[in-house]
């Protein structure tokens, strides 16, 4: 009788547990410089109209290649058209983005300095998250589920606030 009651005083809370929306996930990777350029389009495709980016850690390793820069200037376009805004945090002022982006007056950019180079960048917006791997062999890694992208946009948050404008 007593585990009865003990089980019988759970059924709400079980209840109240299933009740819960579930968090959907979609993952996919993309491979190679169509692949990349693939997972760049969809990524300026699916970010709505006048939605902000934020982008963490991206260094002149996205120019090392030209074919990866002329993918992101095709891309740029996409976004331009879309009216994005993007929030950067960048390596330092001599990036060689920082200029174009400074000029276009659609960006607000902060920097965390020397020492702060990294391959791959991370792009957030809405419920997806993009793992950009800007390297000889591109990769691109998608990831659509909200908690996923709430959690890299605290930590965007927090190196934000660390970041220098």
């Amino acid at each position: 009788e007593e585990q009865r009651k003990k089980i019988e005083s759970k059924i709400p809370l079980l209840k109240e547990l299933s009740k819960k929306e579930k968090v959907a996930t979609a993952s996919a990777v993309f491979e190679g410089f169509n692949g990349f350029k693939a997972a760049m389009v969809n990524l300026a495709n699916e970010c709505p109209v006048g939605e902000t980016l934020d982008i963490i850690g991206f260094s002149n390793q996205a120019y090392k290649n030209e074919k990866l820069a002329a993918i992101l200037r095709d891309v740029n376009k996409i976004s331009k058209k879309k009216k994005h805004k993007f929030r950067m945090i960048l390596d330092n002022k001599e990036n060689s983005f920082y200029s174009g982006r400074k000029e276009e007056g659609i960006s607000e950019i902060r920097f965390m300095g020397q020492g702060f180079t990294s391959p791959a960048a991370i792009d957030i917006f809405q419920d997806s998250v993009y793992i950009l791997l800007w390297d000889e062999i591109p990769y691109a890694f998608v990831i659509k589920n909200k908690n996923i992208a709430d959690g890299f946009r605290i930590y965007f948050e927090f190196l934000w606030n660390q970041a220098k404008k």
